[in-house]
């Protein structure tokens, strides 16, 4: 989209919202990790292993920097946890994320480019961690391997949708920064009281920032 395209569009937003009905929105979210998987856990809340599910959402700055797909150094905030289907129900905390890229391949010979990278990921998770009541808190460390498939995403997208509801949303939004998709295997050992240790295999996306507004409304 066009500049002059967009800037029409905003001004109609802004116009509509002084209409009767109509609700003006925002957003605007970080460059992001998320991951979600499946492996087992032991030691907590007993030593018996148990099915256990990793969740994780990394915030990581270096996805916006344009050109540096073949970067070998990555890093991040976050917060995960270890769902345990048991009680307590999970451990969780906040989390550093130090990874190093020691394989990249690149479509052309480029960065990015308009193409995909195609990257081996070795990463270490140091983290503090909480649980239920009875269970005292403590540090945790997970190593994890990480094959991904990522390119830069860089749009700018425009709609105006009818619902079938009556309704209507008229917005625009704009997205910057690395998309991908992956698989990774990781090992975990918490220092919780009791510890626990796991082993889990999942899946890893990353999605690039974005920053929009618009206006919902009824016909």
């Amino acid at each position: 989209m066009r500049p002059h395209q967009l800037a029409s569009l905003l001004a109609l937003a802004t116009l509509l919202t002084f209409s009767a009905g109509c609700l003006p929105v925002a957003w605007v979210t970080p460059p992001m990790q998320m991951e979600i998987g499946v492996g087992a856990s032991a030691g907590l809340p007993e030593r018996d292993a148990r099915i256990s599910m990793p969740l994780a959402l990394t915030a990581n700055p270096l996805q916006m920097i344009h050109g540096r797909g073949a970067r070998r150094f990555d890093a991040g905030v976050g917060y995960s946890a270890h769902v345990l289907f048991a009680d307590p129900l999970a451990v969780h905390g906040p989390h550093l994320d130090l990874s190093y890229l020691p394989l990249v391949r690149t479509e052309g010979g480029g960065t990015f480019g308009g193409s995909r990278a195609l990257r081996l990921i070795v990463s270490a998770r140091p983290a503090y961690r909480f649980a239920g009541e009875g269970v005292g808190p403590g540090p945790s460390l997970g190593l994890r391997l990480t094959l991904e498939s990522a390119s830069f995403s860089d749009a700018v997208n425009s709609e105006c949708e009818a619902r079938s509801d009556g309704s209507f949303f008229c917005g625009s939004s704009l997205t910057y920064g690395e998309d991908s998709f992956g698989v990774f295997v990781e090992a975990t050992r918490g220092l919780t009281q009791p510890g626990y240790s796991a082993i889990s295999i999942g899946l890893s996306f990353r999605i690039p920032a974005s920053a929009g507004a618009g206006v919902i409304g009824q016909f």
